[in-house]
């Protein structure tokens, strides 16, 4: 069929990835939720005022990132450009914010109790731990009770140039099969997000297995 170019407006793309994993969160229903590499922490002040019955929490590498969030949620309110991104303002939402759990914390061996969380999810992070993403997923899998939600490069989601391009730059490119193997049953892949021009991401939706 005919291709069309789609534009996003400044923040589109984290905006569309935020909103699908919401969508997904509110879904399944957790009452604690991890983030693993969770950068500055703007998907988890994205989620954590959209569901303020849910306690949130993330790991990070590194000591700047871990920073620069707590510095975030220490304020009376978020940065304008930040605070339009998330798209919630006021007391309620730094109520929310505050509450979140943000640690240092290395992906191959997280801080975490077995089975501490309900729901663990990655936003672009796996991609950046290729070379150790079997720890990385052992680990993940050891602390959550339920389900993982992975936005990242699936190769199912992807064409042949797509791949190319990962396989290029050494990043995440796994299948499902791969995410199975490794104990995380597949219960649906989103494909419906915007491509970039290199490659395209998608979300999983998966439950641990026992």
């Amino acid at each position: 069929g005919k291709e069309t170019l789609l534009v996003l407006p400044a923040g589109g793309l984290f905006t569309a990835y935020l909103a699908t994993l919401a969508d997904v969160i509110g879904q399944l229903r957790p009452t604690t939720v991890c983030e693993v590499g969770f950068g500055s922490g703007k998907n988890l002040l994205y989620l954590a005022p959209r569901f303020p019955e849910i306690q949130f929490c993330g790991y990070e590498l590194t000591r700047s990132g871990v920073a620069l969030a707590k510095r975030l949620q220490e304020g009376t309110s978020l940065p304008p450009n930040l605070a339009k991104l998330v798209g919630l303002d006021g007391a309620p939402t730094m109520e929310a914010i505050k509450k979140i759990a943000f640690h240092q914390g290395n992906a191959k061996c997280l801080p975490a109790a077995d089975k501490s969380v309900d729901l663990t999810f990655t936003v672009l992070a796996l991609e950046q731990m290729w070379p150790i993403l079997p720890q990385v997923l052992a680990e993940i899998r050891r602390v959550t009770r339920r389900h993982v939600v992975f936005l990242e490069a699936f190769r199912e989601a992807n064409d042949w140039l797509g791949y190319l391009n990962l396989l290029v730059r050494n990043y995440f490119r796994a299948d499902l099969k791969t995410m199975e193997s490794a104990g995380f049953r597949p219960l649906a892949l989103l494909r419906h997000l915007p491509a970039k021009h290199t490659h395209t991401d998608a979300v999983l939706v998966a439950e641990v297995m026992p």
